[in-house]
């Protein structure tokens, strides 16, 4: 389970080193921004991963500020986490939409946080920039879930290697330090800070071999990594934000101009979160059918038991008392109530003969459930803009003792033989 916190994701994703490697924190002052010209344009990252917070949102939004000719993209992060495939989905557009498809500037990318935690660890890490906004929230360990389906399991460690080594690379590739990454994603990471000549602060997962001054070891194996803004401003990891205003990240970077090209990202971010409620909610509606067809499928099988045991019972050798006439035949009674219980023992055997054509067509059913399941299911993933297909349920066959084919022969027999004996007088 990944164990370190991936909320520190908030904090730690300003630095601009090699993985492993020491980072020193550099000043913002003097930095031109990209998007003094054409603008920034808001997106509220509000809610969850998966639920409010979707990739066709955010790849509309992106699509939505080059039209309004912004230059940069301001994510505010809110946001307790969410759904793992969601957010990797997140990241993979922001670095797809970023880029001018028609020699159009690329889209500077930051990140203002309020709350990030859990799976914002992804988008964080393809940020150009990180700015918190005063109280952000900066610490709390939370372990990652992850499932193809439903976006939430535990994980082991194979795996959590391997979704760290992916997020550090991204981190590096947008100026961040892969170390701090794996110091947030695994238990066992290290991080240590210290300061350098110049008077600046480095991190790296390597205790320095050197003598250095003020060395702290900031995440241990038995530790769990979480800053404070005050940590995360000193060792460079953001720029702390005298307001939660983001008209404030142009005097942060050095902007000469900094105006807003619009307020539009909460409305495409609203409407792409109901455009994938319908989609989700038509893959629950194709969970549900599966498991009403096998609900079908088991009470089919108990009324060909039940319905049997009734047409055994109606039997008229176990039903009928018979009684004789002096001549040793049947007594009109016995006679009349013979055929009586075997008209009712017939038909109850016919009804079970029904009753297994309507066992047959409800497994069928089942099957056909569990595919259109995975047909929807795929198509939701598809608009969530997932990068893999997602693996195919497979269910067992419903458990329901009864042998179709045995049952048929018994049927058969039965019926032949109260036919045959239905105007029976005599034994």
């Amino acid at each position: 389970m990944l164990t370190s916190t991936i909320v520190a994701a908030i904090l730690s994703l300003g630095l601009s080193a090699q993985v492993g490697s020491p980072t020193t924190a550099t000043p913002t002052t003097g930095r031109v921004a990209a998007g003094e010209n054409g603008g920034y344009f808001e997106v509220p990252l509000k809610g969850e991963f998966g639920k409010e917070i979707t990739a066709p949102g955010v790849r509309d939004a992106m699509r939505t500020a080059r039209k309004r000719n912004a230059t940069a993209i301001v994510f505010v992060f809110d946001t307790p986490g969410g759904r793992v495939s969601d957010a990797q989905a997140i990241a993979a557009v922001i670095d797809k939409e970023r880029v001018g498809e028609r020699g159009e500037p690329h889209l500077k990318v930051y990140a203002v946080v309020q709350r990030a935690l859990s799976a914002s660890v992804w988008p964080m890490a393809h940020c150009d920039r990180i700015f918190f906004a005063p109280g952000a929230a900066a610490g709390a360990a939370v372990a990652f879930h992850w499932d193809l389906k439903s976006g939430n399991a535990e994980v082991d460690a194979k795996f959590n290697a391997a979704v760290t080594a992916e997020v550090a690379s991204a981190a590096e590739a947008h100026g961040q330090a892969g170390c701090v990454y794996r110091a947030m994603m695994l238990q066992d990471a290290k991080l240590f800070g210290w300061a350098t000549t110049d008077g600046k602060y480095s991190v790296s997962d390597a205790r320095p071999t050197a003598a250095v001054k003020e060395l702290e070891e900031i995440d241990t194996p038995a530790t769990v990594l979480a800053w404070t803004t005050t940590q995360a401003a000193k060792y460079g990891f953001g720029t702390v934000m005298p307001s939660k205003d983001v008209t404030c990240v142009g005097a942060l970077l050095g902007a000469a101009e900094w105006k807003s090209a619009g307020d539009m990202g909460a409305s495409v971010m609203t409407r792409s979160c109901k455009d994938v409620e319908k989609r989700a909610a038509d893959t629950e509606r194709a969970k549900d059918a599966i498991v009403r067809a096998r609900e079908l499928v088991i009470s089919t099988a108990k009324m060909i038991v039940t319905t049997g045991n009734m047409a055994e019972a109606a039997d008229p050798q176990k039903s009928v008392q018979v009684r004789y006439s002096g001549q040793g035949l049947f007594t009109a009674q016995t006679q009349m109530e013979w055929r009586s219980q075997t008209d009712r023992a017939i038909q109850g055997w016919n009804s079970v003969s029904t009753l297994l054509g309507d066992l047959e067509r409800a497994e069928k059913q089942a099957v056909q459930a569990v595919e259109n399941y995975n047909s929807v299911h795929v198509r939701e993933c598809q608009f969530r803009l997932y990068a893999d297909k997602p693996e195919p349920l497979k269910v067992e066959p419903v458990e329901h003792n009864v042998d179709p084919k045995l049952v048929r022969k018994f049927v058969s027999d039965a019926l032949s033989r109260l036919n045959a004996g239905r105007l029976k007088n005599r034994l």
